[in-house]
């Protein structure tokens, strides 16, 4: 039998962002992109109806921010791991997210190990 694959739910305001990331899992046996959204409210509407393993999650985001949106995703789902991507190394910020209920707050602009590495140590 197959490992069962970890099924990542896509969140940033950012059309060219979300891309990006997902073309890093395009040919990854390991995972599988199962849906995207444009800010916290919608990442909320997606976590019920699809039930991903793990939320990529930006920060800063219009109408609810990934702040926010994490606090509420594991109030709802607490089976559900977010991981927030940021361009700020702001200490206030990262503590808020982690408070929030982040499992790991990774700066944009690296690549695919750091974000893979969070998933499979949540996973595992």
């Amino acid at each position: 039998m197959f490992p069962k694959r970890i099924r990542i739910l896509l969140v940033d305001d950012w059309d060219s962002i979300r891309l990006a990331i997902g073309s890093w899992f395009i040919d990854d046996p390991d995972f599988e992109i199962i849906g995207e959204a444009c800010d916290g409210r919608q990442a909320i509407t997606r976590c019920e109806a699809l039930q991903p393993d793990v939320v990529v999650m930006d920060i800063v985001m219009p109408r609810m921010d990934g702040i926010m949106a994490t606090k509420e995703i594991r109030q709802r789902f607490p089976h559900i791991c977010v991981i927030i991507l940021t361009m700020s190394v702001e200490y206030e910020l990262t503590q808020a997210a982690l408070n929030a209920g982040a499992y790991k707050v990774i700066i944009k602009g690296y690549d695919l190990p750091p974000l893979r590495n969070a998933m499979q140590s949540h996973a595992s």
